[in-house]
């Protein structure tokens, strides 16, 4: 993260809106972004289990959707670019297939894009994925107004959505298993819940939005984790996390504890 973090700082001259989650242009809003290795992680069930390649295409509108809900924005369009040395038809038309239907379900329109061969630049039988996306915000987040005692609502993933994939697929063979020993789950159910789709948040955040619940500032949790906060955060500010779960069950709510490590999580934190 260091890294990515020293990257961005390099560049950001050319940009004031470089290193946030999308930019705004007047009252447009885009961003851009793709799904990184997870991708061979997906070719790899397809050729074991025969598992289609759809979910990439979902999580490539999900993860630049979730971008431009950090500004507030209402999502318009959407453009993908795929490329490999030579596009295997069957794999392209379930990719797109994937992005048409994440386009459909949250009412944006797919509009164009880009399709490239590129032998010698991408490796023989697999690809990569990106997209575009455009909405529209006619009033920035209120960040300034972001004061102490202001709170913070952590949204649940769906998994490790499209970050972590090169780690991850490091230790990928190894499945999860209890304290005695004993598989928690089969190869295949364990590959596939690894390839889960990523969320994307736009329902929530309607709903928070019907409620009448004031949004000051959105953070999109991916690669750089909860230090993606500071990038929506005044500079006077920090998060200071109160890490718990509220369940409804009937007129009760019980407080239990929010990170109760899923067995993914449990997983990759004793395997990385």
């Amino acid at each position: 993260m260091n890294k990515n973090n020293k990257l961005v700082r390099s560049i950001s001259h050319y940009s004031k809106q470089i290193g946030g989650f999308a930019a705004r242009h007047g009252n447009l809003i885009a961003s851009c972004d793709g799904v990184g290795t997870k991708i061979l992680l997906a070719q790899e069930a397809k050729k074991r289990y025969g598992r289609p390649l759809t979910s990439i295409g979902k999580d490539c509108v999900a993860m630049v959707i979730n971008d431009l809900l950090c500004n507030g924005c209402e999502p318009l369009f959407f453009l993908d670019y795929f490329c490999s040395a030579n596009v295997n038809e069957e794999d392209f038309k379930e990719v797109l297939d994937g992005i048409y239907f994440g386009c459909s379900e949250i009412g944006i329109e797919l509009v164009g894009g880009e399709t490239a061969e590129l032998p010698g630049i991408i490796e023989k039988d697999t690809f990569d994925v990106c997209g575009f996306g455009v909405g529209i915000s006619m009033d920035p987040l209120p960040k300034n107004n972001m004061q102490v005692g202001d709170i913070v609502v952590g949204l649940p993933s769906t998994g490790f959505h499209s970050n972590g994939y090169t780690m991850i697929r490091e230790h990928a063979h190894k499945t999860p298993k209890n304290p005695a020993g004993e598989l928690i789950m089969d190869e295949k159910d364990f590959i596939y819940s690894l390839l889960e789709p990523t969320k994307v948040y736009k329902e929530e955040l309607d709903a928070l939005k019907e409620a009448n619940i004031e949004i000051k500032g959105i953070a999109h949790i991916t690669g750089g984790g909860h230090s993606n906060t500071k990038r929506i955060l005044p500079k006077n500010l920090i998060c200071n996390y109160r890490l718990y779960h509220s369940e409804l069950s009937g007129n009760k709510s019980n407080e239990t504890r929010f990170f109760r490590h899923e067995k993914l999580f449990q997983w990759i934190q004793k395997e990385a």
